[in-house]
């Protein structure tokens, strides 16, 4: 440990030399202290600074000289965590108070005895040791931060480049609108053609959020294309999907679950097929301006493993529209799932647009995104 002593006396260095400590440097002044550190040079103290660990400032110059040189040292941010032991004339509150606000680690009587200065000292020296173990092991952490969110953004991307991207056709147009609460999110959606003019489209939201919620969100999103184009009826996707989450998850103690909102779109015959598993009641919004209630299904999936699913199927006329959502949404405009209902559908009546961007906005506007507690996804369909 390097130890810099402000002193004229080598009484003190020989002392610190007969306990053990080798690696001393005296110097005559605080101004010679300024020099030795590299103070006012650009960054030429680095080789100095490590061998740093305590200074000792035991000089009859002024106090407020002495204190002003400490505060000159401390604001630097190269030298603010070095402890600091300076000799004041007269230790009264006055004195104590500014050194403290300067961050002076102990101020001495001229009169104090030799073996209370070093035990002072070796105090200042464990200081030390406490402080760059702390700052170790705070790089060491800030390293970890730094590599989570590496990993966290590189997940954001992974999980936003599996979402399904808008279609804009004559007789169908989808798009979404897709705000997590955190980085990650268990919202998840995607839509296929399943053949020519016979579109499937999916909207889950995982219990909970964050990266539990997007770790499952994804294992899920890993199994609906290949189940949304071999499984036409809704009722057997979800059931699948039901068989699959108690499969994958068999051994979790807690209960994991997600609400699901399954429909086939057929723009040929102009129907719709659809389950609704414990998602928010979706609508459809005709161009009279009556909207119908999407309320048909079951519970979520995964909370029983057999359960009795009821399908909804209806027929539409072209100009139709139709909007799901997850719960996050009830933070945005209300506790209540049926006022959120409500005021949704008054923003929608706020534009006679017909284009879902439009119609997207239109929900989305009267809201400030920073109350958002929960992952939130509003999917908008025009046929």
């Amino acid at each position: 440990m390097a130890i810099v002593l402000i002193d004229t006396s080598p009484m003190l260095g020989d002392a610190l030399r007969k306990i053990g400590y080798q690696n001393i440097v005296t110097l005559s002044s605080p101004d010679q202290l300024v020099s030795y550190i590299g103070l006012d040079a650009s960054r030429e103290c680095r080789d100095v600074l490590c061998k740093i660990d305590v200074i000792v400032v035991k000089s009859l110059l002024p106090e407020s000289y002495i204190l002003d040189v400490s505060q000159r040292i401390l604001s630097h941010p190269d030298f603010k965590d070095v402890p600091i032991i300076v000799t004041v004339e007269s230790v009264d509150q006055q004195t104590i108070e500014r050194a403290q606000a300067i961050g002076v680690s102990d101020c001495i009587s001229p009169l104090i005895t030799k073996v209370e200065l070093l035990a002072r000292i070796r105090w200042a020296l464990k200081l030390t040791q406490r402080i760059q173990e702390q700052n170790q092991d705070r790089n060491k952490l800030e390293s970890l931060i730094s590599c989570f969110q590496k990993e966290l953004n590189l997940a954001k991307k992974l999980q936003r480049s599996v979402l399904s991207m808008p279609i804009y056709e004559q007789n169908f147009a989808i798009s979404a609108y897709y705000k997590p609460s955190d980085v990650l999110s268990g919202d998840m959606y995607c839509w296929y053609e399943i053949k020519e003019g016979c579109y499937g489209v999916m909207l889950i939201d995982v219990m909970g959020h964050g990266v539990s919620a997007s770790l499952v969100s994804m294992s899920l999103r890993a199994l609906l294309r290949g189940l949304i184009m071999r499984v036409t009826d809704p009722v057997l996707v979800m059931e699948e999907l039901n068989r699959q989450i108690h499969h994958i998850f068999l051994k979790e103690e807690a209960v994991l679950y997600f609400t699901a909102f399954y429909m086939v779109i057929n723009t040929h015959n102009q129907t719709i097929q659809y389950v609704n598993a414990g998602s928010p009641c979706g609508f459809l919004r005709k161009e009279t301006n009556v909207f119908q209630e999407l309320d048909q299904g079951c519970c979520p999936i995964g909370i029983i493993p057999d359960m009795k699913i009821q399908k909804g199927c209806l027929t539409y006329e072209k100009g139709t529209q139709i909007v799901l959502y997850t719960d996050g949404v009830f933070d945005l405009f209300s506790n209540s799932a049926q006022e959120a209902y409500q005021k949704i559908k008054e923003n929608i009546l706020l534009s006679s647009s017909i284009d879902i961007q439009d119609v997207l906005a239109c929900i989305t506007r009267s809201y400030d995104q920073s109350i958002a507690k929960d992952d939130i996804c509003i999917i908008a369909i025009q046929l």
